[in-house]
This record gives C-alpha cells, structure tokens and sequence, in this order.
C-alpha cells in the first residue's frame, strides 16, 4: 500500500500538459449551455406535471 500511494504521488507531482486557454473557455461554454438546457427541460417537466394536478 505505501509503495502505491508513494507512486500516486509522483504521477500527481509530475509535469502536467497545460492545456490552450481557448480549449477551457470552449469546454466551460458547453458545459454552461448543457447545464441552461437541462435546467429549461426539468422547468417544462415539472411545469407540465403543474398543469396535469391542476386538471
């Protein structure tokens, strides 16, 4: 067990490929508008079952 944490921490302290800045503001983009989407989808959902108690 000590020699596998002991490698876990090498992997975590060596050089990390540092990825465009482009590539992040792209990537949180997409995951903002996913989060947007399935926010409206769960709003209609829950808004339909609304109506139908309503009824």
């Amino acid at each position: 067990m000590k020699a596998n944490s002991s490698t876990n921490g090498d992997t975590r302290r060596g050089p990390r490929p540092a990825a465009p800045a482009v590539d992040i503001q792209q990537l949180a983009d997409r995951v903002y508008r996913l989060l947007q989407a399935d926010a409206r989808r769960e709003q209609m959902r829950s808004g339909q079952q609304a109506d139908r108690k309503m009824r």
